[in-house]
């Protein structure tokens, strides 16, 4: 229902609530397919997120998909595999450079791009932004993960919303968890509408349960329920301190099931192996 609701939606900002998996990337694309512009624009916070959205993007269309971020330069998206790989894999000297201008400047009909580069666009932070910001004023803009954004980063971006809003520019915000701050400034500012996915916000497929101690005090469980035959991911907020617990269960079970690192230290090669 919610998609149906997105494709017929003729407002110029639009709150999507849905939780993961229940189709939002596909209520985005309805809604900004029927209003009819030139291109679409996909901004997420992380480099990773943008990667997994060209992923996403890819298997629900049949064009090409244009991506940007810091590593824009190195690296493209195989249409085969599926996969980002790095550049010099495949393609030629003129063609990189004519995709990579291309994403760039949002000229390509579907982009997907880091929040920060749309927000240098607006404000022409870089060499002919104007191409860019040409673009995306004959665009629908999508922002995905907007609850992913810490305080000074969401008032750039509030502040962006406002700008292409005087535009006349469409604008989607969608997330499994819409900051009350947020949905309501863009109602009071925008006159943005809500669309929700009743049935899966009231949904709970996870226990989520708060425990007193670090991380490293459960350890020995961890241990126990990956010797057991779960998958467990463990999630820590700085590269020493992932290597520091990667060592530890190493040295506990290193030969009764498989341990893997994952951090930004990792080039994005070596990540697309594991």
């Amino acid at each position: 229902k919610f998609q149906e609701e997105a494709s017929e939606c003729k407002r110029s900002m639009v709150l999507l609530r849905v939780p993961c998996g229940r189709g939002k990337t596909l209520a985005s694309l309805l809604y900004a397919l029927a209003q009819k512009r030139k291109r679409i624009i996909f901004c997420l916070p992380t480099q990773i997120t943008s990667n997994a959205m060209v992923k996403e993007l890819s298997r629900l269309m049949s064009d090409s998909i244009g991506f940007y971020h810091g590593l824009r330069k190195h690296l493209r998206f195989d249409e085969e595999t599926q996969e980002m790989v790095e550049n010099w894999l495949g393609g030629t000297k003129q063609n990189i450079q004519d995709d990579y201008r291309s994403d760039l400047f949002y000229s390509t009909p579907v982009v997907v791009s880091t929040i920060d580069h749309l927000i240098y666009s607006l404000i022409k932070a870089y060499p002919q932004s104007d191409v860019a910001l040409g673009n995306i004023l004959s665009a629908v803009v999508v922002y995905d993960e907007i609850h992913a954004y810490e305080p000074y980063t969401l008032r750039q971006v509030l502040g962006g919303m406002k700008i292409l809003h005087h535009y006349g520019i469409p604008q989607v915000l969608m997330s499994a968890t819409l900051p009350a701050i947020v949905s309501n400034y863009c109602r009071q500012e925008f006159d943005a509408v809500s669309i929700e996915d009743g049935v899966g916000i009231r949904f709970s497929p996870v226990r989520v349960e708060k425990r007193s101690k670090d991380i490293t005090g459960y350890l020995g469980e961890i241990y126990s329920l990956a010797k057991s035959g779960l998958k467990i991911l463990v999630v820590t907020n700085t590269i020493d301190r992932s290597q520091s617990i990667y060592k530890k269960l190493l040295e506990m079970g290193k030969k009764e099931f498989p341990i893997h690192l994952y951090n930004s230290l990792f080039t994005p090669c070596d990540r697309s192996i594991g």
